[in-house]
């Protein structure tokens, strides 16, 4: 496993490299690019990305599901990871949700109150989904309804006893969370009857876009919670649909694609025994489903 560690790191740029061990060294992304790293980079500042992204998950979904999305509107939502700008809580309540709550470990407030957060991505935002949408909110409107409606927690568990959810998001979030049963269960208590979710899984190693899967199945996961280089926590899609349904929730995974299995490494017998070849080599998979109506 090491090996194949070290064979990451070299297909990788030195910004990968480094900006991967600052991620560990800081255990976030934001805390240690704060201000400068953050509205200078493309990944975060693109306007277009978060609606790109729900779209594109919802399109996948409907094409294989009965699931449906119903939009925001008046709805009360919480994103999982939402990263340093709050994720889709723009585009929540653009489309006029309630109340947007961000789930963020690195939650830092001056980032939504520094200027160019409004002045360059927020604006971004604003004139993208004016067009999408076919409508016009003054931006002036839709910037006092950010502030207002959209709140960042660094952890579940801080989240007021009486607040909850009708919407449950997350994008590449659920991989990387230690204990994901007791947060699912958690999501559980606070979901409303007939609340939905959708959760994108990245099952890859994060380490390697030419072999997303590097690493991983060379020899079995030795211990428990999360992998110190990976950040994952080694869950496959069985794992993840036997989580949600324990909780209470009804579930089922849709494919979004798969990758091959890399002929650098030898499958582990472990993998093999416990997993169908299906199911270790979807590379990211979409959760969607809701809480039953009792």
């Amino acid at each position: 496993m090491i090996k194949n560690y070290f064979d990451s790191l070299l297909n990788q740029s030195p910004r990968a490299n480094w900006t991967a061990l600052l991620r560990k060294l800081f255990e976030s992304e934001a805390s240690c690019e704060y201000t400068t790293e953050i509205f200078l980079s493309p990944k975060h500042m693109r306007s277009q990305r978060l609606y790109d992204f729900f779209h594109r998950y919802i399109t996948i979904a409907r094409h294989h599901s009965d699931w449906s999305f119903p939009g925001f509107q008046g709805a009360t939502i919480v994103e999982l990871g939402p990263g340093p700008l709050m994720g889709w809580g723009p585009l929540a309540v653009f489309d006029q949700c309630e109340m947007f709550i961000g789930i963020e470990p690195s939650f830092n407030q001056k980032l939504l109150e520094d200027s160019r957060f409004t002045d360059i991505y927020l604006l971004g935002v604003h004139r993208d989904l004016c067009a999408l949408y076919n409508q016009e909110i003054a931006f002036v409107e839709f910037q006092k309804a950010v502030e207002e409606r959209i709140a960042g927690f660094k952890s579940i568990e801080s989240l007021d006893e009486n607040t909850y959810v009708d919407i449950m998001l997350s994008n590449s979030c659920l991989e990387h969370i230690i204990d994901l049963k007791s947060t699912i269960n958690t999501l559980y208590q606070r979901a409303t009857p007939g609340s939905i979710f959708l959760h994108c899984v990245d099952f890859g190693s994060h380490l390697s876009k030419t072999d997303p899967f590097s690493a991983i199945y060379s020899s079995p996961p030795t211990t428990k919670g999360i992998d110190p280089i990976m950040g994952i926590n080694f869950l496959r899609p069985p794992d993840i649909l036997d989580i949600f349904r324990s909780a209470g929730f009804i579930v089922e995974c849709i494919p979004y694609y798969s990758a091959p299995q890399s002929t650098s490494q030898k499958l582990n017998s472990y993998w093999s025994d416990n997993y169908s070849p299906e199911e270790l080599f979807l590379k990211v998979g979409i959760f969607v489903g809701a809480k039953p109506v009792v």
